[in-house]
């Protein structure tokens, strides 16, 4: 996942964002995975997360890894999660009851500002 500035205002898009790994290929489960989660911002790695670390059933579906909270200015704070839920392919996080998460912004695909990604 990519964060990119708006193309229009050259700014960060503000907000609360989520980041979680889905495993579509149940089985083998998460905790045979060793998946690893980095979070890099201008190529300085912020944050690691090892789905080893993660608490609750590795037999579901969901590794919620991380929120964050972006500025349009582009600093960033990380709220680790570590959690296994259940979920499927048309799950959605909230960030209320009953209000829905948006979309998240567009992205040019030419400037790496926020870079997430697991291997």
């Amino acid at each position: 996942m990519t964060v990119s500035h708006d193309p229009s205002t050259g700014l960060f898009v503000a907000g609360d964002y989520r980041y979680w790994v889905h495993n579509f290929s149940i089985p083998p489960e998460f905790n045979v995975s060793s998946a690893v989660v980095a979070a890099f911002q201008c190529n300085v790695r912020l944050a690691q997360f090892s789905v080893n670390n993660a608490m609750g059933n590795p037999a579901l579906d969901v590794w919620r890894v991380f929120n964050f909270t972006l500025t349009s200015a582009g600093a960033i704070t990380i709220t680790p999660l570590q959690v296994f839920e259940a979920g499927s392919s048309g799950t959605v996080f909230q960030y209320a009851a009953g209000v829905e998460e948006p979309p998240p912004p567009p992205g040019n695909g030419h400037d790496r500002g926020m870079e997430f990604s697991a291997r």
